[in-house]
């Protein structure tokens, strides 16, 4: 065989070995890692941090039984918690994914807390008065809104009073709500919905759905 001829079959062969040698230096860039989505705690902070200015703006409000205070000027107690909790969240990340719950299932889809670990965005729920109304099945509910050493302060509307906020070193409580107090309680955290793509957009808006 002539000389060209291994000139010919050899020149491709061996420019592909350098070409493979020459990748097989690079290494391949590490696989994108999916961001993990935040803990609950993070939708805990961040009621704590708002829930006592969105819970202000309700103050004052008369009661009205099944009213959502986001849709009219009243409002009833699992309405306004509600409202407290979904318009803290509004703008950041989560959400609150029922919008609305009754009493009784806000305490099923709560859990306890001892006092001393209370924070705002908690919840505290009172047994039915049943001195005054035997038949009366539905518990009272509270947002709290902050704390001062060991007291305790609670939005709730009272269907005397409307939308107040009361303290545990008030003269409401020891004379009337301590008698009734059933448990301090949190948000499970799967009621909390994450959505990546949003972000903090503040002020907090309300929504009204019927």
């Amino acid at each position: 065989m002539q000389t060209g001829t291994y000139r010919t079959i050899w020149q491709p062969l061996l420019l592909l070995a350098l070409l493979s040698s020459g990748c097989s230096t690079q290494p391949l860039p590490p696989p994108q890692a999916t961001a993990p989505r935040p803990s609950a705690e993070e939708a805990y902070r961040i009621l704590e941090q708002r829930t006592p200015v969105v819970a202000d703006r309700y103050e004052g409000l008369k009661y009205r039984l099944g009213a959502n205070p986001d849709c009219s000027s009243a409002a009833d107690c699992s309405n306004l918690v509600c409202a407290v909790t979904r318009t803290s969240l509004a703008g950041t990340p989560y959400h609150f994914e029922p919008y609305y719950m009754a009493t009784p299932d806000i305490k099923r889809n709560s859990v306890v807390v001892p006092a001393a670990s209370t924070r705002p965005g908690d919840l505290v729920f009172f047994q039915p008065d049943r001195s005054s109304k035997p038949n009366k099945q539905y518990h009272h509910v509270g947002i709290i809104t902050k704390k001062r050493g060991s007291v305790i302060y609670f939005s709730h509307a009272s269907s005397s009073q409307g939308v107040v906020e009361t303290s545990t070193a008030s003269t409401t409580w020891r004379n009337y709500w301590s008698r009734y107090f059933d448990s301090f309680r949190r948000w499970k955290p799967d009621l909390f919905s994450w959505d990546k793509k949003t972000t903090d957009t503040g002020p907090y808006k309300t929504t009204c759905s019927r």
